[in-house]
């Protein structure tokens, strides 16, 4: 007697139920316990193993067992009706393809979300959008300050230094940055608009983006000249006079560089040769290089601040945590369905007890109770309501269900291999969801051995469940 396909649709629904109810279970515990960063990293490593191996081996393992059968097989069409589950060979290709789309997709759909807010749902996405933010402030900072001939002799490994001592500062129309006689305490770059220079009332000079200005008195310790003041607004970076003279202790090069400048009186003259745009295009890439190696994680503040800036943010976390969540249950659905036909195919009686993936069904769970208690712990930081916090999660788990269950009407619609590419592109967003905030969040709360380990933990308990199936 054939299953029906509601039957078979309410099976996998209520298989949903029981991975996403770790969710709502993780948060909860976040509100009784607070455990140690090497525990949360530990869990979050331990979710991590168990979710790549429910899926090596419920989702790519038959794929590949099939492809071999084929292999071994005198005709196709013996394999294919081994399978059940159409041609193993296109199967695994739509398997490989959908695997990396689902992959691009995660991460296009992650990235909009990310710049409405969605990045606060967890610390590692916190920390990954910040650090990348971060990073691009710093590269257009440095791109200013490498037309400065004596900041290019500052040594790679200061850099961190330098951008981190520049401040960013924008004046209107008629500010008055400083005025003749004023101590020259530090020099700015501009990065846009006009600021025109004045020695006793008397125009000097109008200068724009690209121009330095007070370097001179900042290096020789002497009065300003001249009173500048802003003609159109202005976006400039400042370099105060006890951050330059730390970078100076630091550096015999850069000291050197500014004793030479200040005793030539170099302060006017503009580097415009060829050689010296390479000089410029040269540091700039090193400098940008050594801020890549060396930029130290956003801070929990520089995380609050972030979260008072998108303040409207909720939708954009609880989608994020959809787009997390969804890809998992959806395949157990098309993985029951798969299991089901193929043992039709065979003639073979099916009930409940017969297709529960139980790898997959408690590798998912393994992963989602520590990830909801780790994000969980990082929204009550941020503020959210305890309960906000457990509607978002028990939402959460009601739509990833329902995720299982449409996934067997989705793949019961498609043909067997456009079925599988589906459930690659799922897989391929599982993985990448695992790999982008799962294994970074562990590896810095709990460190790369309890991460490491944890996870080996994690993968062999999956395996585990194979001995109850």
């Amino acid at each position: 007697m054939e299953t029906s396909i509601w039957t078979i649709a309410l099976w996998a629904t209520g298989l949903g139920v029981g991975a996403a109810v770790a969710l709502p279970m993780g948060a909860v515990a976040s509100f009784f316990i607070h455990p140690s960063r090497t525990f949360i990293g530990g869990m979050a490593g331990f979710g991590s193993g168990a979710l790549v191996s429910a899926l090596a081996l419920e989702l790519i393992a038959p794929h590949v067992e099939a492809l071999e059968h084929m292999k071994h097989a005198a005709h196709s069409a013996v394999a294919q009706s081994a399978s059940g589950h159409g041609d193993p060979l296109m199967n695994f290709y739509a398997l490989l393809i959908g695997g990396v789309m689902g992959a691009v997709v995660f991460i296009v759909a992650d990235q909009l979300l990310n710049a409405k807010g969605g990045f606060l749902r967890k610390y590692a996405t916190s920390m990954a959008y910040l650090s990348r933010r971060k990073m691009q402030r710093n590269a257009e900072v440095l791109k200013t300050l490498a037309a400065v001939d004596i900041l290019r002799a500052v040594p790679t490994a200061a850099v961190q230094e330098l951008v981190e001592a520049v401040e960013e500062k924008n004046f209107k129309p008629e500010d008055v940055i400083f005025e003749q006689g004023d101590d020259g305490d530090f020099m700015l770059f501009v990065k846009s608009g006009e600021i025109e220079l004045k020695h006793n009332g008397e125009l000097l000079k109008v200068l724009g983006a690209g121009a330095v200005i007070g370097e001179i008195a900042l290096l020789t310790g002497s009065p300003r000249t001249a009173t500048a003041t802003v003609t159109k607004h202005a976006e400039v970076l400042l370099l105060h006079k006890d951050a330059f003279d730390h970078l100076r202790g630091m550096s015999p090069e850069l000291d050197k560089a500014c004793r030479d400048l200040a005793a030539e009186r170099l302060g006017e003259i503009k580097s415009k040769h060829v050689e010296s745009a390479t000089k410029i295009r040269d540091w700039s890439d090193r400098a940008i290089d050594a801020l890549s190696r060396g930029a130290a994680p956003p801070t929990k503040l520089e995380i609050k601040k972030a979260h008072e800036e998108f303040k409207g943010s909720p939708m954009a976390v609880w989608l994020g945590n959809i787009i997390d969540g969804v890809p998992e249950t959806f395949v157990i659905g098309t993985g029951v369905l798969a299991l089901v036909q193929a043992r039709q195919a065979e003639g073979v009686a099916v009930g409940f007890s017969d297709i529960i993936p139980l790898t997959l069904v408690g590798g998912l769970f393994l992963s989602n109770f520590p990830e909801a208690l780790s994000s969980a712990l990082t929204m009550r930081e941020q503020g959210y309501s305890k309960m906000k916090i457990f509607l978002l999660w028990a939402v959460l788990c009601l739509i990833t269900a329902v995720a299982a269950g449409a996934g067997v009407f989705v793949g019961n619609s498609l043909d067997p291999t456009t079925g599988v590419f589906i459930e690659g592109l799922a897989g391929g967003a599982m993985l990448m969801m695992v790999s982008s905030t799962m294994l970074p969040e562990a590896a810095h709360e709990g460190g790369p051995t309890v991460t490491g380990f944890a996870t080996v933990l994690g993968f062999m308990a999956a395996v585990g469940f194979k001995l109850f199936e």
